[in-house]
């Protein structure tokens, strides 16, 4: 894995006695806690460009543990590195993809693709709903960071290794409800007739993953009438499935707050 090291990534850094480090981010002022080993990767980076120098280096530095933790643990700190935009990862022209349709929920190995799907989806005539308007919301670093602050979880589709469909959906699902809350949806342009499949295919993965921990009766959407959907939106989550389960007039200084809502 190559990669390309930005040295104005942070504004700041201590080290700690154990080796750890903090950091703080220059754009952002968002503080990173580093372990000792990803602190050990850090320093290395300026001085290599490829992950194989890096593990010559962690071995060296531990040589008590096995390799195969070492490549491990060295390729989530390099994914995190990338989202907090300290490096960034060339693209290997041989990366092979699994045919067909593929869910996954949004991690440190996606957040960038993730990010970049949406902001593309942003400027197309994609279907998309969104609750955020800034679109620096959508930046790798912003999306890892609302999920680990349990605020919002991300579910994406691919097809043959390209990124067709995303969703997000509220953290509070893990409180005392039994609904879920959409927070933002994107599909690639041109699947009209195909983003039902695939958003029942990525609900269904969610549900699944739930099993035993929550029991989702309802997923929900909240629509404001002169803000964040259109007709052709509603229409097309009507198609979904999704039915107007109530309204709240004059909700909002944007108009009446709509709850589409699809009945598991």
């Amino acid at each position: 894995m190559r990669y390309n090291y930005n040295e104005k990534a942070f504004q700041f850094k201590r080290q700690e006695e154990d080796g750890t480090a903090l950091l703080i981010m220059e754009k952002s002022n968002i503080q990173l806690v580093i372990n000792a080993a990803g602190n050990t990767i850090l320093n290395n980076l300026p001085g290599h460009h490829n992950s194989d120098d890096l593990i010559t280096v962690l071995k060296k530095e531990y040589p008590h543990t096995d390799e195969r933790v070492l490549e491990h643990d060295m390729t989530e700190i390099l994914r995190v590195f990338e989202v907090y935009d300290i490096i960034s990862i060339e693209e290997n022209a041989n990366t092979k993809y699994e045919d067909g349709i593929k869910v996954s929920m949004v991690g440190d190995l996606e957040y960038k693709r993730v990010s970049e799907f949406i902001l593309t989806g942003l400027l197309d005539n994609s279907m998309k709903y969104r609750t955020l308007e800034d679109e620096t919301a959508y930046l790798p670093l912003h999306l890892r960071l609302r999920t680990m602050q349990n605020k919002e979880f991300g579910v994406f589709t691919e097809r043959n290794g390209e990124v067709v469909g995303y969703f997000s959906f509220s953290g509070s699902v893990f409180d005392n409800t039994n609904v879920m809350q959409i927070t933002n949806m994107f599909f690639k342009e041109g699947l009209e007739t195909e983003e039902d499949d695939i958003f029942s295919i990525m609900i269904n993965h969610v549900i699944r993953k739930l099993i035993g921990t929550k029991i989702i009766k309802k997923i929900r959407i909240p629509i404001i009438s002169n803000g964040n959907a259109d007709e052709v939106f509603k229409s097309r989550i009507s198609d979904m499935g999704f039915v107007e389960e109530c309204v709240l007039r004059d909700e909002t200084p944007n108009g009446d707050l709509l709850f589409y809502t699809l009945y598991i």
